[in-house]
C-alpha cells in the first residue's frame, strides 16, 4: 500500500516484469494501511524484515506462499 498514486505505478510495473517479487519492510509497517493498493501477498514472493510477522500475517504470508526471511539484530559495536 502507498500513498502516492505513481509510487504503486512504479511498483506494478517493476513486479509486472520482475522473476522473483521481493518486499522489504521493517515490522512497523505491518498492519499499518494506506490510502491506495498495489498488490496483496498473493503478489510478493520474499518478504524481508526485521522482526517476524504477528501469527495473523503471518497465516496470510503462510497462505499465500510468501517466503519470510527475518534478518538478525544489529550486534553493537
Amino acid at each position: 500500500m502507498d500513498a502516492l498514486p505513481a509510487d504503486v505505478a512504479f511498483s506494478l510495473a517493476a513486479f509486472a516484469q520482475a522473476e522473483r517479487r521481493v518486499v522489504a519492510a521493517d515490522h512497523a509497517k505491518f498492519g499499518h494501511s494506506a490510502l491506495l493498493h498495489a498488490f496483496g501477498a498473493d503478489g510478493v514472493d520474499l518478504l524481508v524484515t526485521d522482526e517476524a510477522p504477528a501469527p495473523a500475517l503471518s497465516q496470510v504470508l503462510a497462505a499465500a506462499g510468501v517466503e519470510v526471511l527475518v534478518g538478525a539484530p544489529r550486534q553493537p559495536t
